[in-house]
């Protein structure tokens, strides 16, 4: 045990699995450093480890630009050698770096920059990020220093102006040095420039690709693309704006992409998806950004149903189009996407409002036998025919593999609606109930009965009220179904192992029994 503790590596390692707790900005690993720094204040043999561990991760660059001049924002004298020595030691140690706008512009930045002579800054530097949150004027010249040969990880959330010299430079140079090491690349503003677009096919060890834009650069649906055919055979997830993947490559293969993520108006999805091949996506999450326009929107998806029915490997399909205001029948609505209703996890958005009717409701419940998390967001305006307990009920017997569920739901029972006649097999556990959900404040332990019967296994409910006089309703419809819950519980014991001599029990079945099928 002596021995290993006397090994640099074997210290570093040990100093790296400190508590990692993460960064309140951008929800990143990182060690404590206060413990690291104490750690390195203990002894001789453990200060480099420590030091090392210390400085692999910077939240800022102004960290080790005090090492060259603790007054880094004024330039007053050289670094001295002994300064720049240490600089260097410390520099070598940054294997992550989180890019803040304010160190770029340090005039010390400008003199360590003639120092390296071109140089990598960060020779062991594996994450470069970049997340601003408030608009800069450019990326300075001192940004070229931060390229480095050994970069795995590159992440640009910027908001700039336009007509920036530097980066497309920097970003040529990224696409130039050693792109086939990068593993994940994250791009997000307003134009990205087609040089680094052309060089996109470089990047063959890309397993994560995140490229987001406001405007394809010189480009528009229709021209010839960048590429007729793009390769990424270790890509894992995308996630891409629909305009810019049209403006990419006639064609995409991708062998090993398991999630994609696209953004666009609507008709501009399905010829995107259209392009890719994918033949092990198990994750497709549309984004549709504006208003539909009229109903015949919505039938374009029949042709997104066409070129994707053959991902029989489907688990998980997302539909975001909370800015869609148009009311449409809920048939309408669910017809054109029926093709993903034999994934497991399936979730709607949707900005209007949806009216539903109990033919609707076992339709489309009836074609998604075996979803096991559903989830259903839309409007419901006062007035509007929205999904009722007797949809649910249908939602309970034809769907028993469901076990979460989060959907707007109108509690109202009608003269005509019935309880279930039996306790439903559905496996449900978990219920949000979202939304412009309406309750009656004289139902709440007819709505708990109803939860209870359609739903037995339920051990987690939760409802976001528009208001909290409807959140007290849910919490006494919620206090209710639990104690259904318990009295069940209690009769089923009894009937095991004899009458229960618990007065206690006794009381509960008393109340409960004239109400309970």
């Amino acid at each position: 045990m002596q021995s290993a503790l006397s090994s640099p590596d074997i210290l570093y390692e040990i100093f790296t699995q400190f508590a990692k707790l993460p960064h309140p900005r951008y929800d990143t690993l990182a060690p404590p450093r206060a413990e690291l720094l104490q750690a390195a204040l203990t002894c001789r043999i453990f200060r480099k480890p420590a030091l090392k561990a210390l400085w692999s991760r910077l939240p800022s660059l102004h960290h080790l630009l005090r090492i060259a001049a603790p007054d880094y924002k004024v330039i007053r004298d050289d670094i001295s050698k002994d300064r720049w020595t240490r600089f260097q030691e410390y520099a070598s140690w940054v294997t992550v770096l989180f890019v803040d706008y304010t160190a770029l512009r340090s005039p010390i930045l400008t003199q360590i920059c003639r120092r390296v002579h071109g140089r990598p800054l960060l020779p062991s530097l594996k994450r470069l990020l970049f997340v601003w949150d408030r608009e800069a004027m450019s990326l300075p010249p001192e940004t070229m220093i931060l390229v480095s040969p050994t970069l795995r990880e590159l992440h640009m959330n910027l908001r700039m102006a336009e007509g920036n010299p530097i980066l497309p430079v920097f970003l040529e140079r990224i696409a130039t040095g050693s792109p086939h090491l990068m593993e994940n690349l994250s791009i997000r503003f307003r134009d990205i420039p087609g040089q680094f677009l052309m060089h996109l096919d470089r990047f063959s060890s890309l397993a994560y690709l995140d490229l987001k834009v406001d405007d394809v650069p010189g480009r528009r649906v229709g021209a010839q693309p960048f590429f007729p055919v793009l390769e990424m055979r270790r890509l894992e997830t995308l996630s891409v704006s629909a305009e810019l993947l049209l403006a990419l490559s006639s064609s995409f293969v991708f062998d090993s992409l398991v999630e994609i993520i696209i953004e666009g108006p609507f008709p501009l999805l399905v010829p995107a998806v259209a392009r890719v091949a994918a033949p092990h996506l198990r994750c497709l999450d549309l984004h549709c950004a504006g208003e539909l326009s009229n109903d015949v929107d919505m039938l374009l998806g029949n042709s997104l149903a066409a070129v994707t029915v053959d991902h029989a490997n489907l688990f998980s399909f997302s539909l975001h189009m909370e800015e869609a205001q148009v009311t449409v029948q809920a048939r309408d609505f669910f017809k054109p996407f029926s093709c993903f209703f034999s994934a497991k996890t399936l979730s709607f958005k949707y900005g209007g409002s949806l009216l539903w009717n109990d033919d609707d409701a076992r339709s489309i419940f009836s074609s998604m036998s075996g979803v096991s998390d559903l989830e259903i967001r839309f409007n419901c305006n006062p007035g509007d025919s929205t999904l009722t307990l007797t949809g649910l009920g249908i939602l309970a017997k034809v769907c028993p593999e469901l076990d979460s569920l989060r959907v707007p739901i109108n509690t109202r029972l009608g003269e005509d609606a019935q309880l279930p006649p039996c306790l439903s097999r559905c496996a449900l556990r978990s219920l949000e109930v979202v939304g412009e959900s309406i309750i009656d404040a004289y139902e709440p332990a007819r709505v708990a009965l109803f939860l209870d019967c359609a739903f037995p296994g339920l051990d987690w409910c939760y409802a976001k009220a528009k208001n909290e006089r409807e959140g007290r309703r849910w919490e006494d419809v919620f206090r209710i179904l639990k104690l259904f819950q318990h009295a069940r519980r209690v009769r089923r014991a009894s009937i095991e192992d004899g009458p229960s001599s618990s007065a206690d029990a006794d009381d509960e079945m008393t109340l409960l029994d004239s109400q309970y099928p």
